[in-house]
């Protein structure tokens, strides 16, 4: 039932996170005044919500078939190409057209909408090979699983956010594009990272459940 699970999950991934959209357009005036954003960049926010929802739960979902391997050019395939138009985007309006009063934008458009072109496949493919869109038995575990786990997650989040925030309160937009561009290189490897990880995982704790201590010191290393 897994690969129902999964698409029935990215389902309410969709219908929560578009209903807050909704939600939220009357309010946009106050939102958007708050955090400084344009039209664009909020429905950017809400399309990017659910695409990278569904790269990641499909991540997760190849990784218990140990597909380390797909899981990593899958990580390669959806950071590199919005960091290199992203760069591109920024680097074509600040040093050759000589202009800069939209590099934020430029930045969160370039580095966005690629990823959200590949999350939106990725959402075909879920809902694809899942014979239950809608499963209330999912659903309720699903909510009942994470939602103790929201403000933790906003929290972290909010910190992640925190350095970015305070550039742009001191130093502006452009000096607030360009240090969140040098962070988005930085990410690669956080990218890399996190996939060898995330596919070492379910083998290591198949191991140790299995009592197969010696079997992990090698590859520990390699890893390492």
């Amino acid at each position: 039932e897994l690969d129902d699970y999964v698409g029935s999950v990215q389902t309410l991934i969709t219908i929560t996170t578009l209903g807050l959209f909704v939600c939220s357009i009357p309010l946009f005036g106050i939102i958007g005044g708050l955090l400084d954003m344009n039209m664009a960049m909020y429905i950017t926010m809400f399309l990017y919500f659910i695409t990278n929802a569904a790269i990641l739960n499909f991540q997760r979902r190849i990784k218990l078939d140990y597909r380390a391997k797909d899981s990593m050019i899958l990580s390669l395939l959806n950071i590199l190409p919005s960091i290199m138009i992203a760069l591109a985007m920024i680097i074509l309006s600040k040093y050759v057209m000589n202009t800069g009063s939209d590099l934020l934008l430029e930045r969160i458009l370039g580095f966005y909408i690629p990823q959200i072109l590949v999350g939106g496949y990725i959402v075909y493919i879920l809902l694809k090979k899942s014979k239950s869109w809608i499963n209330k038995k999912y659903w309720s575990f699903a909510l009942k699983f994470s939602l103790p786990m929201i403000p933790s997650q906003v929290s972290v989040s909010v910190l992640n956010q925190s350095s970015l925030l305070m550039v742009e309160a001191l130093s502006g937009k452009v000096d607030a594009a360009i240090f969140s561009m040098a962070s988005t290189v930085m990410y690669i490897l956080y990218v890399i990272e996190q996939a060898i990880g995330d596919a070492w995982l379910p083998w290591l704790f198949e191991k140790l459940d299995s009592k197969q201590h010696k079997d992990l010191q090698k590859p520990w290393l390699g890893i390492l």
